[in-house]
């Protein structure tokens, strides 16, 4: 009777444990699949909450190969939404150190083709060595998916290395491996695309034509335009430009949209509508701005979370050798030494990182710079054929331009829109209207760009102290000059002098830096 008591238990026991383990699975798949059908239909918040789900029940049921799906998806977001291609290869490669694990080679392959296009769309060669890999694996089993994936991986990475001849191989490749089946639609535009480069336009059009006659026509529609622009059929170009960047932002992705703008911006100033050009133009630096500050903060808290790591085992293997300090003083003063030298790597490696990028940010303000003083000296030019409020709307932006040029109106401390208005002999409605539409910006970050812009010329042109600077220009305080410079160009004041004015001097930092503090 006891020895029955006791199977029974035991049997109840497994079987509310097998009832637990498959309740786990099941909500572990459910989740999976609602983060796909959310991610299909550019719901990114509800992705990033099932997919939270998901990574919760794989924790429970240590399912790595799982692991390697969610984070395959948290990259696809991290790169279409959020425009984090440092993150998002840190998610694929993740994926693919999962999948080798549990030895599935179909899906480190997939992960290893995400991780190419994340650093393809950083336009980083880097990604070549995971190319070859991903090619080299499959070069056996032409027929085969992974096989496809690498050709095309290693034709895009040549290509961003400018080597067109190879990337149009590896290209002619993957086509041929598809023979008589059907060609997903970004492969023609891989393909023409290439021989347009190579300067054969009249294969790149019939395969450009291929790829518009396909279902999923959309996915050719930029490398069309592109391809129209170089012909100079700009009227056709601007309408795939547009329709392709309505289905992008309908759909809140922003994986290429600030190429759509700055195609739009060379398309709009070659017909000679400069208030769309520069408009565009505008939207372009913006989002390029925004990309450049995302890498950045990637960067950095990938640096510092090395740091800490370092930090963290340093005082573990302190704690240990320290029960054998009197015998081991010696190994103690040269693990020291060595985490002195790991530390002053550590930071000189951020501080090279954040001077590259700031002389990045510095060039692209300053081709800014140069493209907005072309495209408002055309627009003063031009006649527009419009009629009725368009034409009214547009002259008042104009003047409005000319008003904050030549008469440096935004210098007045305590400016309003109110005081513009009058200036240009309007009410504030009409003038803020007109600068929503044209410069795409409020009235306050209108002003603080002609503000800052006019700072970027004095600090790389003259020994005007900081301070004074930012009090000629309007700004009622030295701290909110920084934060407006720092936030449009990426750079501090200070940095941007040393860099555009003194290039040649080393060792200054400090007495900028001393100069910003008492600011």
């Amino acid at each position: 009777m006891f020895l029955f008591i006791v199977i029974s238990v035991c049997l109840s026991i497994s079987m509310t444990a097998f009832s637990q383990e498959r309740d786990i699975e099941d909500r572990k798949n459910h989740a999976l699949q609602m983060a796909k059908t959310y991610f299909a239909e550019y719901n990114k918040d509800s992705v990033a909450f099932w997919i939270s789900r998901a990574e919760h029940y794989a924790s429970l049921s240590s399912d790595t190969a799982f692991l390697s799906q969610t984070n395959s998806i948290r990259g696809y977001v991290a790169m279409n939404y959020d425009s984090d291609f440092v993150k998002a290869g840190q998610y694929f490669l993740r994926s693919y150190d999962y999948a080798v694990s549990v030895g599935d080679k179909e899906r480190a392959g997939v992960a290893l083709a995400d991780l190419v296009m994340a650093y393809y769309n950083r336009h980083d060669t880097t990604g070549m060595q995971y190319a070859r890999r991903l090619y080299a694996t499959y070069a056996g089993d032409r027929d085969s998916k992974g096989f496809i994936m690498g050709a095309v991986s290693c034709s895009f990475m040549y290509e961003v290395s400018g080597d067109y001849a190879t990337a149009l191989q590896y290209a002619k490749e993957a086509l041929d491996a598809y023979g008589q089946g059907t060609v997903p639609t970004t492969i023609y535009a891989l393909y023409a695309s290439l021989l347009n480069y190579v300067g054969n336009d009249t294969e790149a059009l019939r395969y450009f034509r291929k790829g518009l006659a396909a279902p999923d026509a959309e996915n050719i529609w930029l490398e069309y335009a592109e391809f129209l622009m170089k012909q100079k059929k700009w009227r056709e170009a601007a309408y795939y430009l547009q329709i392709d960047l309505e289905r992008m932002e309908n759909n809140s992705v922003t994986l290429h949209t600030r190429y759509h703008h700055k195609y739009l911006s060379e398309v709009y100033k070659a017909m000679g509508d400069y208030v769309s050009a520069l408009e565009h133009y505008q939207e372009y630096a913006r989002l390029q701005s925004n990309i450049f500050s995302v890498e950045k903060e990637s960067a950095v808290n990938d640096l510092l979370l090395k740091y800490e790591t370092e930090q963290k085992n340093r005082l573990i293997q302190e704690h240990e050798l320290d029960i054998a300090r009197k015998n081991a003083n010696i190994q103690i003063l040269t693990f020291c030494l060595c985490i002195v030298i790991l530390c002053g790597i550590a930071a000189w490696i951020m501080y090279r990182h954040t001077g590259r990028m700031y002389k990045a940010a510095i060039a692209r303000h300053q081709d800014y710079l140069k493209e907005i003083s072309r495209l408002t000296d055309q627009i003063h030019n031009e006649k527009s054929q419009d009629d009725g409020q368009d034409v009214r709307s547009r002259g008042l932006f104009a003047e409005i331009e000319r008003a904050m040029r030549e008469e440096s109106l935004y210098k007045i401390k305590g400016f309003t829109l109110e005081t513009l208005a009058e200036r240009v002999r309007s009410n504030r409605g009409y003038v803020s209207k007109a600068i929503n539409l044209y410069a795409g910006q409020s009235f306050n970050s209108y002003v603080n760009n002609f503000r800052v812009n006019a700072a970027a010329r004095m600090l790389s042109g003259t020994d005007i102290p900081i301070k004074a600077i930012a009090d000629e220009l309007g700004f009622s305080s030295s701290s909110m000059f920084y934060r407006a410079f720092q936030q449009t160009i990426g750079v501090p004041p200070a940095k941007y002098r040393k860099e555009t004015r003194y290039p040649e001097r080393e060792g200054t930092d400090c007495i900028f830096e001393t100069e910003e503090l008492q600011s």
